[in-house]
């Protein structure tokens, strides 16, 4: 972390149930008592930020040893559950996770759906007043039109070039021979 402080601040300025969003967050994930947690818990109950009494207090833990990284993963990890903790609290966050939806299923080739979860989209873009969303939304549609018309050309050609490029990415390179 560029500022040895930046964890702290971060960690204190999370609100009680972010802080327990965060804990449970990871929890989830598998790391209940992991060293991100036994850190977070350390620097929160800090009053003024002391990286020399973080280190004695986890003289015997491994993690102190590249104690650099594990902060720097820690601020990352929380960014990343309150980022989870967002989209679940806010209809912003809900359709903005909607919207990334669409790109993984423009990755899979799966366009009915994208179609599908467009109108439902919009429908709730226009009723909430998200008109940067809505744009977002639109060019969204723009590019399904095209790939409609397209595939109503050339629908076979479209399928064999998804198929083409799923083999290629699943099967290993083959030697070159040289």
């Amino acid at each position: 972390m560029k500022n040895n402080t930046e964890l702290f601040h971060l960690i204190k300025s999370l609100t009680k149930t972010e802080k327990r969003y965060f804990k449970l967050f990871v929890a989830k994930s598998g790391r209940k008592d992991s060293n991100y947690t036994k850190l977070f818990n350390a620097v929160d109950r800090q009053q003024k930020y002391d990286e020399a009494a973080i280190k004695k207090a986890f003289q015997k833990e491994t993690f102190t040893k590249q104690l650099k990284v594990t902060k720097s993963y820690l601020y990352a990890l929380i960014l990343k559950s309150m980022n989870a903790f967002q989209t679940e609290k806010t209809s912003d966050g809900r359709q903005r996770e909607l919207i990334g939806q669409l790109d993984f299923l423009y990755q899979k080739g799966l366009f009915a759906r994208i179609n599908k979860m467009l109108i439902k989209i919009k429908s709730t873009a226009r009723q909430t007043e998200k008109f940067v969303q809505l744009l977002e939304i639109i060019r969204w549609e723009k590019s399904m039109t095209s790939i409609g018309a397209y595939m109503s050309a050339s629908e076979k050609k479209l399928n064999s070039l998804f198929e083409e490029e799923k083999t290629r990415r699943e099967s290993p390179p083959m030697p070159t021979g040289e």
